[in-house]
């Protein structure tokens, strides 16, 4: 996953989970911190994270941008 890739992740997860604060945990969070992290370190494709100021357990944030995802399809 590329900077980019994440960007779009956590402007999707903000949207949907109606919050402005987000907190990435594992693997991915070397993309935030390197400006050109190692190739090797671009292989994962998932995120971990969860909401900043609710981070009690919740529906999961993917399953949410899921049918988020579907329902726009069935809806052009």
């Amino acid at each position: 996953m590329k900077l980019e890739e994440l960007q779009h992740v956590l402007r999707a997860a903000a949207a949907i989970t109606q919050e402005n604060s987000l907190v990435v945990v594992g693997s991915q969070t070397i993309l935030l911190l390197l400006d050109e992290p190692p190739a090797a370190l671009l292989i994962s494709r998932e995120v971990d994270l969860y909401p900043a100021m609710h981070p009690e357990p919740l529906e999961h944030i993917g399953v949410l941008i899921n049918r988020r995802h579907s329902e726009a399809k069935a809806n052009p």
